[in-house]
């Protein structure tokens, strides 16, 4: 990859001829991106006020650390080695499962272009991942470069609320809106995303247990809420967590502040405990201000919550790429299956040439446990019949 860099134009409010690619994300976006750049990040400081400079040890070697500012909770700092090239940079950014999350940059091997010094390795990783590397191939300083904006593509509407697809409930306004599938069934909908994340209510007799807590402490907010209103008189007595990918978990520690425990298989519980477990300083969620701890029940290969008249049944998917420790839901009275992620249904009669892999993994599962299952309630999407599902699991001709 070539970069075509041009330093006059880094810190002004203009289009910056840098060619970068996609996957940077975390630091923020548009101008700011270029703070996590090596001549960003020197040309932002040198003209910064409140710039300040300390010798520290960082993995074991020493640096000149350089702290900038934009903002009362936004500290930014350039990690400069003894050659005096900047070789990391590292910032914090609020994140609703790892509050104060660390994005950290790192650039190596820097070669001279033209009297230009600019590192040939460069790499990101937020928390513990790596997110993105880069390997320059050439960089030429002051060359013009004709970069236009990509053109806005035109959205389709939410597909998944495409009018007439079977099991969409009517749109309506609001965050979380109740739609009754059976007795004591309800599912928490959210219409109003174009990429929704759904929820289920399920009520006992002396009990309600909640599937699924995504998104945010908001949308959170509205699910409490919205119980509250259906169920005044009776507690949620657990949430249960499908798996662990973000969407799908953003939402759980403001049912922790209630004291409601979070039930999820027990090789995700190591990475909540831990990721609950960080600092929040930069936005202090309902959690964080409470000083409680969120409880969490584990759950092995099948797990089952009921009161001798109904149940849920939680199982382990075997077989699924999709993510480790993640459960399917199964009420046998009412032969129900709640699933997120695996089979997100799309426009009617679309055609899914191969077939996903999650779904037909789904299917099997389904085969395989013995689940007599007459409806699919999907936690992206909408309901569905076990006929659909397994059309589009390749399984049927």
């Amino acid at each position: 990859m070539r970069l075509y860099w041009r330093p006059e134009k880094l810190c002004k409010k203009t289009r910056s001829n840098i060619l970068v690619t996609q996957g940077t994300r975390g630091g923020g976006g548009g101008l700011r991106q270029i703070l996590f750049t090596p001549h960003g990040f020197v040309k932002q400081a040198l003209k910064a006020a409140n710039a300040s400079v300390k010798s520290e040890i960082l993995d074991g070697k020493k640096y000149d650390a350089v702290m900038i500012s934009t903002g009362d909770k936004d500290k930014i700092i350039g990690y400069f080695g003894s050659e005096g090239t900047l070789e990391k940079i590292q910032t914090w950014v609020d994140n609703n499962v790892l509050g104060d999350m660390l994005v950290e940059y790192t650039f190596s091997n820097y070669k001279d272009y033209g009297g230009v010094k600019f590192p040939t390795n460069l790499s990101n990783r937020q928390w513990k991942v790596p997110v993105f590397e880069l390997a320059v191939k050439d960089v030429r300083p002051n060359v013009p470069a004709d970069i236009k904006p990509e053109p806005q593509q035109q959205g389709r509407g939410n597909r998944w609320w495409e009018p007439g697809a079977p099991g969409s409930p009517e749109l309506k306004s609001g965050v979380a809106v109740p739609v009754r599938l059976s007795e004591g069934v309800w599912y928490m909908t959210d219409p109003t995303s174009g990429s929704p994340h759904h929820s289920v209510l399920v009520e006992f007799k002396d009990f309600l247990v909640m599937i699924e807590a995504p998104s945010s402490e908001a949308r959170s907010e509205e699910l409490l809420a919205v119980t509250k209103h259906l169920f005044p008189n009776k507690r949620i007595r657990f949430v249960v967590n499908t798996h662990p990918h973000f969407d799908h978990i953003g939402g759980l520690r403001r049912f922790a502040v209630e004291d409601i425990p979070i039930v999820t298989h027990r090789s995700n519980i190591p990475f909540f405990q831990e990721a609950f477990s960080n600092p929040r300083t930069i936005n202090p969620d309902k959690l964080a201000k409470s000083g409680k701890s969120a409880e969490f029940v584990p759950g092995d290969g099948k797990y089952v919550i009921t009161d001798g008249d109904r149940s849920i049944e939680l199982h382990l998917m075997q077989n699924l790429d999709h993510s480790s420790g993640n459960y399917i839901a199964y009420l046998p009275k009412e032969k129900f299956m709640i699933e997120g992620c695996i089979y997100n249904p799309d426009y009617p009669n679309a055609v899914l040439d191969p077939p996903s892999p999650f779904t037909a993994s789904l299917y099997d599962n389904i085969m395989r446990l013995k689940l007599d299952v007459d409806l699919g309630i999907g936690l992206h999407g909408r309901v569905f019949p076990m006929t659909e599902l397994a059309k589009y699991a390749g399984r049927t001709r």
